[in-house]
């Protein structure tokens, strides 16, 4: 097996285990990249997570410049043209890669990010970073303000994950969960731990609710 065959079996891999959960995933939302050799694959605009089996369904980026670019450039006010400008210069297949693509540019190897729906209730809260700290307090992670998709809340979440200890869990308030790792199988393992836990705590909400009205 090739390096690019084993990449899009990963990709492949991840997104049927996920694509069909309805309650995860949702229709083309969602996103998951694999980086390697310094390109990156990533989900194309409008292609379902469960439609993944070939590189016709992703978009193959150079990595070159970026790192640069968010490292130095991203207060200027031509920051967005930029990143914009280069995914486009950067683009190896021409494939339209996903509005999100820039937040996926800095983070770990493996990238998943979902709309999970118990924790999307949660991430919709007026009290969700309390709630947060309180049900994942055994894990390390970053909470991110809405922020429309694209460029502007890449710059977020740049911010937040840059120190020494690089968070692989990102909440996005009103949006949804992203996962970042550097093996494949931890990857999945924590994008599981974190959608169960949401699950519980929301049956558990439900369960008040019935209890309180008898």
């Amino acid at each position: 097996m090739s390096k690019v065959q084993k990449i899009i079996y990963e990709l492949s891999y991840i997104a049927k285990l996920y694509g069909p959960l309805t309650s995860v995933v949702q229709s083309g939302g969602g996103n998951i990249s694999i980086k390697d050799n310094n390109k990156m694959l990533i989900k194309s605009s409008g292609i379902n997570f469960s439609d993944i089996s070939s590189m016709k369904e992703l978009s193959n980026l150079k990595m070159g410049g970026f790192s640069n670019l968010f490292a130095n450039k991203m207060n200027s006010k031509n920051f967005n043209k930029s990143i914009e400008r280069l995914i486009q210069k950067n683009l190896i297949n021409k494939k339209k890669p996903s509005i999100e693509t820039s937040m996926h540019l800095f983070l770990n190897k493996y990238v998943i990010h979902t709309h999970p729906k118990e924790l999307l209730v949660i991430l919709s809260m007026r009290n969700a970073r309390e709630i947060l700290k309180k049900i994942y307090s055994q894990y390390e992670f970053a909470t991110i303000r809405y922020v429309a998709p694209g460029i502007d809340l890449a710059k977020e979440i740049y911010k937040k994950t840059q120190g020494k200890n690089k968070p692989r869990i990102i909440f996005l308030l009103n949006h949804g969960l992203i996962i970042h790792h550097e093996n494949i199988n931890d990857l999945v393992e924590l994008n599981n731990e974190i959608i169960n836990i949401s699950k519980k705590m929301i049956k558990s909400l439900d369960c008040e609710r019935e209890i309180s009205k008898s």
